[in-house]
């Protein structure tokens, strides 16, 4: 594998898209300055209500406005911004290390046909019923070593490969890494997960959930679903509709029962039940319009 040195952190753009995160941001950003003080730090605000801007701008003159066009159309304006070679997303979330992005460019560094490497992801100190079904749905569902079809964040890409293969700004909701990781993989990429850990703060009451999985995830769901539905066969339709029921409802339901994790199969049936309805909210108002 070749060698990606600590020094080589200057290039590498981080990237941190935000939206009324403001209580999240600043430790975000004290962490990106004290784990990569040489990197680009660059934070599109998506039209924020509260002060998350200005947070911004006391971490880094790179601060620009997405006009609210929503998540893929940040990423994308990040990434048209960046001016290093690899560009990194960061959630508002996220906590990253040093040796994690050292880990993830070398991944990339390594293969010329790796377009995007993503990390495995902790809950930090998940405090109460939802934050620790968010955690299991983690450990026991998303996290993995090796090739993967979706990438996550927080992730990494080679900038040259994402300013070619673009994210999708039609697409406003929490599958816009999916529309473009199914891209990439098209175009004969491949996509990989490796073993170290992002930590994730989370602040989560039932209805936080509820609504991370119906508006973020449904409408997301339901968004990709439109965009290729008319291309794809019956049996395509049918793993994309039966998704969130198979992977979540079903299988979720049966590892959490597996490893005595009984009380957290309700919260996972509701993640997919939320996810189903987001999708359906979506619909109607797209059929009425």
């Amino acid at each position: 594998m070749k060698s990606y040195k600590p020094e080589n952190l200057k290039n590498i753009s981080l990237v941190i898209c935000v939206r009324n995160s403001a209580n999240l941001l600043h430790g975000c950003l004290t962490e990106i300055k004290k784990e990569s003080p040489e990197s680009e730090v660059i934070v599109i605000d998506g039209n924020s209500r509260d002060n998350s801007a200005s947070i911004a701008k006391n971490f880094t003159l790179n601060v620009f406005s997405d006009e609210g066009k929503g998540l893929a159309a940040a990423r994308q304006l990040g990434i048209d911004k960046a001016t290093r070679s690899l560009v990194a997303f960061v959630g508002p979330d996220n906590i990253i290390s040093r040796e994690l992005l050292l880990k993830m460019a070398n991944v990339l560094l390594a293969d010329p046909m790796t377009a995007a490497v993503v990390a495995n992801t902790k809950v930090i100190n998940p405090k109460n019923y939802w934050e620790k079904t968010t955690n299991y749905i983690y450990e026991y569902l998303i996290n993995k070593v090796g090739s993967v079809d979706v990438v996550g964040t927080p992730c990494m890409y080679p900038v040259e490969i994402v300013r070619k293969i673009r994210y999708d700004s039609r697409i406003t909701g929490g599958c816009d890494d999916t529309d473009l990781s199914f891209r990439l993989k098209d175009a004969g990429y491949k996509l990989e997960m490796i073993d170290s850990y992002n930590y994730e703060k989370n602040d989560l009451e039932f209805k936080d959930f509820c609504a991370r999985w119906k508006t973020f995830y449904g409408r997301g769901d339901a968004e990709f679903y439109n965009k290729y539905k008319d291309t794809w066969t019956f049996r395509r339709k049918f793993q994309s509709l039966t998704h969130p029921l198979r992977k979540y409802i079903l299988k979720g339901s049966w590892i959490f029962i597996r490893k005595g994790k009984f009380i957290y199969v309700p919260g996972i049936i509701i993640a997919g039940l939320s996810r189903y309805l987001g999708w359906y909210i979506h619909y109607k108002k797209t059929v009425s319009k």
